[in-house]
């Protein structure tokens, strides 16, 4: 069995002032996005992954329509004179377009359309997304993440693709049944890893089109995504000959509908005082999650509220990752290191920094700044530091610091 593998994945944010550009992506034109796993799993099946495109960028402002029809327009081209017998699409699920249309629906439609109704389509998806019934009536099958913080990747794509070839080679009729609940929850009140996500998710695992012939996903949503099917949507994927999917499905959304007063912020919130409080009496390092500003929900990720406020009270020994500035980063290489340095581009007017040092990494240059014993790190474009990988290539010790302060909706895994 042939299955083509392609893709484009983005979390907008209708909320942020910029627009996601071609050159945010990052473009694989091979397998290399795919983790061991899921090429080990396609071996042992005796399937072939056919590479399509696939881009993937970190998540941003809406989707410039001319750089979704430069991909769409890469990913048929992709699909063009290939024999392959299913396409499976690692979709994110709020991609949205600049007249706030779905990107996912729109690439599920027209590769439909193109190649026609005989050949499955599979897709996973985040489980943030904000998809409509619409699109799964193009799809033979489909699947979310089930943690958040993420770190099933792996899981969800094999559980696709050993569904897919489920299907193909037993010739299975599938539906796809969702229902959306009159309920939106930003993403820090449903974290898989509190309850009540936790217990509402692990009940998911026991289905799977191979065994009970059903799947199921729960979409939280994506809050910050302005678009009439933003919220809580449940998704049942079977045979309907065999599975009673609108019961199933109805199910899980009325488990859901019993525990959302549960799903609430109250025990993650505080005031700045409040937090710099908390640093203060700590004996151990702090880390704050600047979620207004989130850069993983595709926030600006330049606000420096927390900033002024730390400076302004004097709290020394913090390190705050990151701001981006280009022409900052720039500056700060030109200058050299133990240079004074203006903040006025991040809007920083009474103060100066000192230049520690400028790093390549990831494909960005990264300048350390210190202003009044706090430790900046300013890079070239919005960049999520989200584990102590991305911290080491920068020779920064997080325990060094009495707190730190992290442009993201919730702490990552690698860094608790």
């Amino acid at each position: 069995m042939k299955v083509l593998v392609a893709g484009i994945h983005l979390e907008s944010n209708t909320f942020s002032s910029h627009r996601t550009e071609y050159r945010n992506f990052t473009v694989y034109e091979d397998l290399s996005h795919l983790p061991a796993e899921v090429l080990t799993l396609a071996s042992s099946l005796g399937i072939e992954l056919i590479p399509g495109i696939f881009a993937r960028a970190v998540p941003g402002g809406m989707l410039r329509h001319d750089v979704y029809n430069a991909f769409q327009g890469r990913i048929f081209e992709s699909v063009r004179g290939k024999a392959f017998d299913a396409v499976l699409l690692r979709l994110h699920g709020t991609t949205v377009l600049e007249d706030y249309s779905s990107g996912e629906e729109r690439l599920i439609r027209a590769l439909r359309h193109y190649i026609g109704p005989m050949r499955p389509i599979a897709a996973t998806f985040d489980l943030h997304g904000n998809m409509r019934q619409e699109a799964f009536d193009c799809l033979q099958y489909a699947t979310a993440l089930r943690t958040a913080p993420h770190t099933d990747f792996e899981q969800t794509f094999t559980r696709a693709l050993s569904a897919l070839n489920h299907i193909v080679q037993k010739a299975l009729p599938t539906s796809i049944v969702c229902k959306r609940l009159p309920l939106i929850l930003p993403g820090e009140a449903f974290m898989t890893t509190a309850e009540p996500a936790q217990t509402l998710y692990s009940k998911l695992a026991k289905d799977s089109i191979e065994t009970t012939g059903l799947c199921s996903s729960i979409f939280c949503g994506f809050a910050w995504a302005d678009v009439p099917q933003a919220g809580v949507t449940v998704l049942s994927c079977g045979n309907p000959n065999t599975v009673d999917l609108t019961s199933h499905n109805t199910a899980i959304a009325e488990a859901i509908w019993q525990v959302r007063k549960d799903c609430t912020l109250k025990d993650l919130l505080c005031s700045l005082p409040a937090a710099f409080e908390i640093i203060t009496e700590s004996n151990e390092p702090v880390f704050l999650s600047d979620t207004g500003d989130n850069i993983t929900a595709g926030a600006n990720g330049n606000d420096t509220e927390v900033l002024e406020y730390a400076l302004k009270h004097e709290y020394r020994d913090g390190l705050f990752a990151q701001f981006w500035d280009k022409d900052l980063v720039q500056l700060a290489g030109s200058l050299g290191s133990g240079a004074p340095i203006p903040l006025q581009r991040l809007q920083i007017h009474n103060y100066m920094a000192t230049v520690i040092s400028v790093h390549s990494a990831f494909s960005l240059r990264h300048a350390l700044l210190e202003c009044e014993g706090i430790t900046l790190i300013i890079s070239e474009e919005r960049f999520p530091f989200v584990s102590n990988d991305h911290f080491n290539a920068l020779n920064i010790d997080l325990s060094t610091f009495q707190y730190a302060v992290f442009k993201l909706g919730y702490l990552y895994p690698d860094l608790a």
